[in-house]
């Protein structure tokens, strides 16, 4: 073997990459850091910052790299080498020839001693190592430094650790193994184990280059590159090409004198059956390497030097990479350290791409708010904003995605910029218009009256405050309450539902949160709507809180009640219904066990918002204020309560004579009367509050009462003006109050049962009589004439006692106190409206239509209506409908003017039919213009309009005549109908583009008024008319007319197609009952 080659000069250019890299890296970061707002669409410092320390964490370790690589080139020059001549070593040092390998490498080859050519292990059988011995006995050589590449020669002996990192821990320390010997190894041969033992001691499966010795090759050898060296028949293709090559590599040898060497080992491998047995042998010995451990090559060398064998490796290293026997722990780890490095730099990749996308989408976002101009580019704008807004507050709450953290999360920076944008075209297009509507609803709110009061005060006063409220807490974001402002900007803006009303619960949720978005309230609206407020109630809004919690309290404890709980033991089916229940805080027991003693303990200190939405000062009472400001307030609410329950009492109405009188006796039995009941209920509820009255207060009141002392200031003080429910149950205890209290009074209880009696007694006698229907229409029909008798002076009382109860207790006096009597009169004049049907529909509505329906101007007809006959049905006193009402109906229709109005004593029993009265006031109307002088007459006057395009007009009503041929326009007095004169009206004119002329004619008595309708009427005033006829020719002709009443003739018009109704009162299908009384009055 030939000696060492001494140190040379190795290229060292591939140690400046890592100052390349840095360089690169440098500029990379110089790049971002100046332009990364142009690059990135303008990111913010911070990211420029995180970019940065990006940077520098990859560039700072390919510096350190480089100077330790500078510093290692830099070293000193000379190594401590061991001897490399053949002297024996120590068998007890077995490491020491490899780590004189490492230092002769590092010493020859500074930098990339590891990588700079190829490390060939070989496998020398003990024959080939005793012949590279020398003769003085010295051990055969354990290296060679060849030109390409470095042979190491691996014995048993050599420490499999050192062995496994003899180029480093994390590098593979050989880069193929050649075994040599004079034939193949066999399956199960000792040479064939030591390949597989390297395996497990390197930990690496390397390429495998097998030389045979012995055979007669050139000096520099033969070698082989195998396709596949498991398939033999691949194999002996591969073989006998190389036979080929070399015979003809032999005789070009010989032709230039190197010696028939190559042409001999050709002609030997030729030799039959040599081929065959070295494909087989060498697919045996693939079957039996691991897999991924290949035979790359087969070469023949001259001898056992080494150095023919490198040259024959290297091109093969390069084409096939070693792979690992098996992973080791410090391998595990470092893949897991590359796979997390990889995976930890994706990560930041999609983060910085996830983040860019976020900070364009919130750009665009922001350049769609700042360009909107009408609330229609604005709503969607905000829309979209806001659901980005809330998919990054949902994120920051319930954690970001994990692909978007890894040091690059602009979520907190995203979501400054957009709030801030979206809070100022909120305030913009959507917050300050709904300000601005809750700044009406104050101004409005001063309007109303002080002095006033009811539900409707009572409901405007709670919209005012929570009007104020919410247009403070816009003031005031610290206050907010998200849901009561939403809520109140949806309201008082009327956008309630729609798309602005996600935009404002939104603004309201954050508003607390960015202070900037307030807006500013106007000190004047405020300061007048506090005044108005405080001037409202009798509780001052700052109390607002210590009253309900009273409430709430009592209603805790007294639960809600009903008309069977109030009224145990009473029965009142088949006469009233109450339905609903009363809030149970608003009864005697609730203020007597709970409530009073509450407002007496009530402390002011527990006011609540209203300390700041009213103002500091004027936001709660103190002491006794506090009280009775509480109690006025509850008493209101109290008399409210009843007044809304038992305003809803609902009467039911009897459908016979017996039903009604049972009903009627029930009603006034003093035992078992549901109205007594009710009534002495709501006297105890009435009294809620009233002060208590001494013993020797009470027997001075009854001496004074004896002794006939008791003057009107006594007779008020029966209940006390100190009583808090004075004034709204003051009307009903005054029915039921004693009889000596009722002497300056004609209305009471006791009187209206009286009056209900009467009725009853008279509904009995119908009943009891001999023909109840009979004597039932008799009554009926007296009464619809207006005669005087017991159910007109029920009704008539029942409707004077519902009218001194006021309009607070109007539903609850007219279900109680009218129905009862209504209904019994109703069912008394039923059966006499139908039979007043009958005869309108006999003695009116078929004679008109015989007589009149089908002739103009009540139907589209060329015969017209007689007007005598017509004065027979509408001449005001003696005509046939005049004469019906004034004898028929005198007690059930009311004449005021020229109308007829439903009598309000007799308007529940029977209903009239909503046309028969338009039609009686419609033939009223027109009856007493039309007969005013007595006959049927209109007196008017008609004046001529000149027209472009006519010449002359002539205009001829019952012999009449109006000419016109465009002088000096002047009134002319015309009478309809005109007696004497024959029936017809025409218009004719002259045209001045033709010539000629030309009439519109009509005959008849009705003449004119079918000319009318053919007019365009105009009205000038309350006398004139303008009428435009429409000409055949295009042409206009034009007339003013002047009436002297009314409409003039023009109001007859309205009897164009004008139909008579059939029935006088709207009634249900008769029932059998009143099928068979009207059959027996027949």
């Amino acid at each position: 073997m030939t000696s060492l080659p001494t140190a040379s000069t190795i290229p060292r250019r591939v140690y400046w990459i890592p100052l390349i890299l840095f360089v690169i890296g440098a500029l990379a970061l110089l790049l971002v850091w100046l332009y990364g707002k142009t690059l990135f669409q303008g990111p913010t410092d911070g990211f420029l910052l995180q970019t940065s320390l990006f940077f520098w964490a990859v560039l700072l370790p390919t510096l350190a790299v480089f100077v330790w690589l500078l510093l290692l080139i830099r070293g000193p020059a000379a190594l401590t080498i061991p001897s490399l001549s053949r002297t024996r070593t120590d068998e007890t040092d077995r490491s020491a020839t490899l780590d004189a390998v490492v230092q002769y490498m590092r010493h020859q080859y500074p930098g990339k001693w590891r990588s700079i050519k190829p490390w060939v292990a070989t496998l020398l059988p003990e024959k080939a190592v005793s012949s590279l011995a020398d003769v003085d006995q010295a051990p055969a050589p354990l290296w060679l430094d060849s030109p390409d590449a470095l042979l190491l020669r691996i014995t048993p002996e050599q420490p499999a650790k050192r062995l496994a990192r003899l180029r480093g821990r994390w590098r593979v320390p050989l880069d193929a193994v050649t075994l040599v010997g004079e034939a193949l190894p066999k399956a199960g041969s000792a040479q064939l184990q030591q390949l597989l033992d390297l395996n497990a001691r390197c930990q690496w499966r390397l390429p495998v280059c097998l030389a045979l010795t012995g055979w007669t090759v050139p000096e520099q050898g033969i070698s082989c590159m195998l396709t596949r060296p498991g398939d033999a028949a691949q194999t002996r293709a591969d073989l006998r090409r190389l036979v080929w090559q070399s015979a003809i590599d032999g005789q070009a040898a010989l032709l230039a004198h190197q010696g028939p060497a190559t042409l001999a080992f050709s002609a030997a491998l030729e030799q039959p059956g040599v081929i065959d047995e070295l494909a087989e042998s060498l697919a045996q010995i693939s079957r039996h390497l691991p897999d991924g451990q290949h035979i790359i090559r087969l070469a023949w060398i001259a001898g056992a030097d080494l150095s023919h064998i490198a040259g024959h490796v290297v091109e093969d290293c390069v084409q096939c990479a070693p792979r690992r026997h098996r992973l080791t722990l410090t391998d595990r780890i470092g893949w897991l350290v590359c796979a997390l490095s990889l995976l930890l730099a994706v990560a930041v990749g999609v983060s910085a791409v996830r983040n860019h996308t976020l900070v364009v989408d919130a750009q665009a976002r922001i350049a769609q708010l700042n360009a909107a101009r009408t609330i229609r580019q604005a709503v969607p704008a905000l829309l979209s904003s806001q659901q980005l807004l809330q998919q990054l507050l949902q994120q920051a709450k319930a954690g970001m995605p994990l692909l978007s953290r890894f040091g690059l999360n602009l979520n907190d920076r995203v979501q400054a910029a957009l709030f801030a944008a979206y809070g100022k075209a909120a305030r913009q297009w959507v917050i300050t218009p709904a300000q601005q509507d809750i700044q009406r609803i104050l101004l409005e709110l001063n309007k109303l009256p002080l002095s006033g009061g009811g539900e409707a005060i009572a409901l405007a006063s709670k919209v005012g405050f929570d009007s104020l409220k919410a247009y403070l807490m816009l003031d005031t974001p610290s206050r907010t309450q998200a849901v009561f402002l939403s809520d109140q900007l949806g309201l008082r803006s009327g956008l309630d539902g729609q798309p602005q009303a996600d935009i404002m619960r939104f603004y309201a949720q954050h508003l607390s949160a960015h202070p900037a978005w307030k807006l500013a309230a106007s000190p004047a609206v405020v300061s007048a709507a506090r005044q108005t407020l405080l001037g409202l109630n009798g509780v001052e809004h700052g109390d607002e809180t210590i009253y309900q919690s009273i409430l709430q309290q009592a209603a805790d404890k007294y639960p809600a009640r009903t008309a069977s709980s109030l009224l145990p033991g009473v029965d009142s089916r088949g006469l009233f219904l109450l339905p609903g229940t009363l809030p149970g805080a608003y009864t005697r027991e609730a203020w007597e066990g709970h409530v009073r003693t509450a407002i007496e303990n009530a402390d002011p200190k527990q006011a609540g918002d209203a300390l700041w939405v009213m103002g500091a000062e004027a936001a709660r009472s103190e002491g006794s204020l506090l009280k009775t400001r509480l109690q006025q307030r509850y008493f209101n609410d109290y008399a409210t309560a009843w007044q809304r329950w038992l305003n809803g009492l609902r009467w039911q109405s009897a459908n016979s004579l017996s039903s009604a009188v049972e009903q009627l006796n029930t009603y006034t039995d003093p035992q078992r009367s549901p109205l007594l009941a009710l009534m002495s209920m709501i006297q105890y509820q009435g009294q809620a509050g009233t002060a208590e009255k001494s013993l020797a207060r009470d027997l001075l009141d009854k001496t004074r009462a004896l002794v006939g002392k008791s003057d009107d200031k006594a007779a008020m003080q029966q209940t006390p003006p100190s009583d808090p429910l004075t004034r709204a149950f003051g009307p009903l205890l005054r029915l039921t109050a004693p009889d000596d209290t009722q002497a300056s009074h004609t209305i009471s209880l006791a009187r209206y049962l009286e009056s209900v009696t009467s009725v009853r007694l008279k509904l009995q006698q119908l009943a009891s009589s001999p023909n109840p229907d009979a004597a039932s229409r008799q009554l009926a029909q007296a009464l619809f004439k207006g005669e005087q008798n017991a159910l007109a002076h029920g009704q008539e009382y029942a409707a004077m006692l519902a009218a001194s109860l006021g309009a607070e207790w109007a539903g609850f006096a007219q279900q109680l106190f009218v129905s009862p009597l209504d209904s019994a009169n109703q069912v008394v004049m039923l059966p006499a409206a139908f039979d007043i049907n009958d005869v309108w529909r006999r003695s009116i509505y078929l004679p008109w239509g015989s007589q009149l329906a089908g002739r103009f101007p009540f139907n589209t007809s060329d015969n017209d209506s007689s007007i005598p006959v017509l004065t027979g049905f509408l001449a005001p006193e003696h005509g046939a409908i005049a004469r019906f009402l004034g004898n028929t109906l005198a007690g059930a229709l009311v004449q005021e003017g020229d109308q007829w109005l439903p009598s309000p004593s007799l308007q529940n029993a029977a209903p009239f039919d909503a046309d028969f009265l338009n039609a009686v006031n419609a033939l009223s109307r027109l009856s007493s213009l039309l007969y005013a002088e007595g006959d049927a007459a209109y007196q008017f006057e008609l004046r001529p309009v000149a027209m472009p395009g006519l010449a002359e007009t002539t205009l001829m009503i019952d012999g009449q005549t109006l000419q016109y041929f465009n002088q000096r326009e002047t009134w002319l007095a015309m009478h309809w109908p005109q007696t004497g004169q024959p029936g017809g009206t025409y218009l004719q004119w002259l045209s001045l583009a033709t010539g000629t002329r030309q009439t519109l004619e009509f005959s008849g008595r009705w003449a004119f008024i079918r000319l009318l309708e053919k007019a365009r009427v105009v009205q000038l005033d309350k006398a004139r008319f303008q009428l435009d006829f429409a000409l055949p020719d295009g042409l206009t002709a034009r007339y003013i007319l002047r009436t002297t009443a009314g409409d003039g003739p023009l109001a007859l018009l309205k009897l164009l197609q004008f139909k008579l109704p059939s029935r006088v009162f709207a009634l249900p299908a008769p029932s059998t009952a009143a099928k068979e009384s009207v059959s027996a009055t027949r």
